[in-house]
């Protein structure tokens, strides 16, 4: 399986894979999570998420962090 983040792309690449399929765009928000977890959490966990729905699609699909 061949997969792209968007933050790995150059625009043009970013365009031809916008052309070939579907963007999974994971997006978490930065905040406390007590004293023991980073304020990224949100994001690392729906991060996780999309790779592993990347593998069930099986497919090239780019994905990039975003954080609210």
């Amino acid at each position: 399986m061949s997969q792209s983040r968007l933050t790995e792309l150059t625009w043009r690449q970013v365009r031809r894979a916008g052309e070939r399929g579907i963007a999974l765009l994971p997006v978490g928000s930065q905040e406390q999570h007590a004293g023991h977890l980073p304020m990224g959490t949100d994001t690392l966990l729906v991060e996780e998420v999309v790779d592993r729905a990347l593998d069930l699609l099986d497919r090239e699909v780019p994905g990039s962090p975003e954080s609210a």
